[in-house]
């Protein structure tokens, strides 16, 4: 456990208070001098989506600044110093009659400079009941936490002022492994100047101080200062905890910014089921831009220089994060961002592989009592080693009723046409020859068995074990459109595919030949025909969570299929 003093600068009391005051009110001038100066956003600070706010607003309980709502001043309830003095923002200075508005930003911005990112704190004259700060008053106690999401830090920054003198508090940074820093700060006066360093600075300088009745008690040399916490980037921290002991003197907290640590991408961490690390995993995107292998600890640190965002591409040169692993299903996600939190990947064993007449080979995963492969059929000749015909685009798709196949919407390449497989006609199906020996086209009643063997064990996206809501669990991570409908495949689609079943949106194909797009839709033929030209099938939705097994549709439509193991 680390500590680190900051020693505070005092303030003269008695005859010489009023040089100190100078030489303040000059530290204060040059201060905001230097903020001014340094406007222009620093190289080590200039992309704002490292930058994070963190969420403190349950923490607030004060106003200690003025504002002006829709011309109306909202005078601060809870000054720096409770009921004595407080802030304003430019607009309401304005509108008090200041000259010099030596005050706040009316939106509660500032821009980053050379100390800190981008800050945004809780007040704005747009916002009269949402100004809020952290008030504790003299002789009283405080302690309060801030979740900082299990990220790594380059820079993390608690703004606060104090008034009666310095208020000594301690900050505990609680890392993700478990070890923690514990560290000292003065909070100095608000009325006092120190030296910048790069742990005290002045987010604001030489602001003036307002009376309860909107009168200006001073109009310069007050300061709020920002407190580096200086992280260790290289380890994410879960929580940051303050502490006021009670022997400190009135103290305020605004709020806190940080700027995600960038030397390095996200690191991913690949285990197995147990949670045994795996080493020797290649973790590599679809496109190239990363590749390397797991080491001992089954880890894997991403380049720092991909500025892509997380996201669920559809049909095109996707953000895919791919890891494999011999003996391990293939594993698949959206590719973090270079300022995501790390990334575990919990790789499931694969129950088996088998190999059609073309030489695709597909894995499978053991579910219950069955072994389903994890991928969608795409051979183009039948068993026997007679071709399937084609139909790409032609109108013949709708009164055919001999066996046809084709790509799925949009899909041409070979590598898209591995992860979506191919469709084909029912037609196809009931000819019984798609399957290599040993495996066979799943029947209504098996698609039954595997929806109740999933709900049983626990994979409704809730964790119940009663009803329907499967759809995220046997769902791939990508390919499916966001949805904000709860449970929903498209709903946190990184919380997808639990079992392994890696379903992809693929779209379909109607009975008059024309295409569904991909990424909202999927759907399977069952082995089971209803009726002389209907047959069952299974569809998935990424707008629900609930998947259905009890549909039939015309057999010239285009699905997907699926394989399940003979019973041994």
């Amino acid at each position: 456990m680390n500590t680190i003093a900051c020693a505070s600068l005092p303030v003269q009391e008695g005859p010489s208070r009023s040089a100190v005051r100078f030489l303040v009110r000059l530290g204060g001038w040059l201060a905001a001098f230097l903020v001014a100066a340094t406007g222009v956003v620093a190289g080590e600070y200039s992309d704002p989506a490292l930058t994070v706010q963190f969420p403190v607003k349950s923490l607030l309980n004060a106003r200690a600044v003025t504002t002006l709502s829709n011309g109306t001043l909202i005078t601060w309830n809870k000054g720096i110093d409770d009921k004595w003095s407080g802030l304003a923002t430019r607009g309401a200075a304005d509108a008090m009659g200041s000259l010099g508005k030596l005050a706040l930003p009316d939106d509660g911005i500032f821009p980053a400079n050379s100390f800190h990112p981008g800050v945004s704190l809780h007040f704005a004259n747009s916002n009269a009941s949402g100004s809020q700060v952290r008030f504790t008053g003299k002789q009283v106690a405080d302690r309060y936490a801030i979740t900082a999401g299990d990220e790594r830090y380059a820079n993390l920054s608690l703004f606060f002022m104090s008034a009666f003198g310095t208020s000594e508090i301690s900050v505990e940074i609680a890392y993700s492994d478990k070890s923690t820093e514990l560290k000292q700060y003065a909070v100095v006066d608000w009325a006092a100047l120190v030296p910048e360093t790069e742990t005290r600075y002045f987010l604001a300088a030489n602001l003036a101080k307002w009376g309860p009745k909107n009168t200006e008690l001073e109009k310069d040399h007050h300061y709020l200062l920002g407190i580096n916490l200086q992280p260790n980037p290289a380890k994410a921290i879960a929580q940051v905890t303050i502490s006021k002991p009670a022997s400190a003197t009135s103290l305020v907290f605004w709020g806190a910014t940080g700027y995600r640590a960038a030397q390095a991408g996200p690191r991913v961490r690949v285990i197995d089921a147990a949670g045994a690390p795996i080493s020797g995993a290649k973790v590599q995107t679809e496109q190239g831009s990363w590749q390397g292998t797991t080491d001992l600890l089954g880890e894997f640190t991403l380049a720092g220089t991909n500025s892509q965002t997380r996201g669920t591409p559809v049909n095109s040169g996707e953000a895919v994060l791919r890891v494999t692993r011999d003996g391990y299903l293939d594993d698949e996600q959206p590719v973090p961002a270079r300022d995501a939190k790390d990334l575990v990947i919990r790789m499931l064993p694969c129950a088996a592989t088998v190999r059609d007449i073309d030489g695709n080979t597909y894995q499978a995963v053991r579910l219950g009592g069955q072994v389903w492969t994890t991928t969608n059929f795409r051979a183009t000749r039948f068993n026997d080693g007679s071709p399937i015909p084609f139909d790409g685009a032609t109108p013949a798709w709708k009164d055919n009723t001999t066996p046809l196949y084709c790509n799925p919407p949009n899909v041409t390449d070979s590598g898209m046409i591995r992860k979506y497989g191919l469709l084909y006609n029912f037609y196809a199906v009931e000819t019984k020859k798609l399957a290599p020996a040993g495996w066979h086209v799943p029947t209504a009643a098996e698609w039954v068995e595997f929806e109740k063997h999933l709900i049983g064990a626990g994979y409704n996206w809730d964790g119940s074990q009663t009803g329907d809501k499967i759809a995220k669990a046997i769902s791939a991570r990508t390919s499916w459109k966001l949805s904000d409908v709860p449970g929903a495949i498209g709903n946190n689609p990184g919380l997808n595919n639990a079992c392994g079943f890696s379903a992809y949106g693929t779209g379909f194909r109607h009975e008059s030949g024309i295409f569904e797009p991909a990424g909202n839709y999927t759907g399977w033929w069952t082995a089971t025909a209803v009726s002389s030209d209907h047959a069952g099938m299974i569809d998935l939705h990424g707008n629900q969570a609930a998947w259905s097994n009890a549909h039939h549709y015309r057999s010239a439509c285009g699905y997907a299929v699926r394989l399940i193991q003979d019973a041994k």
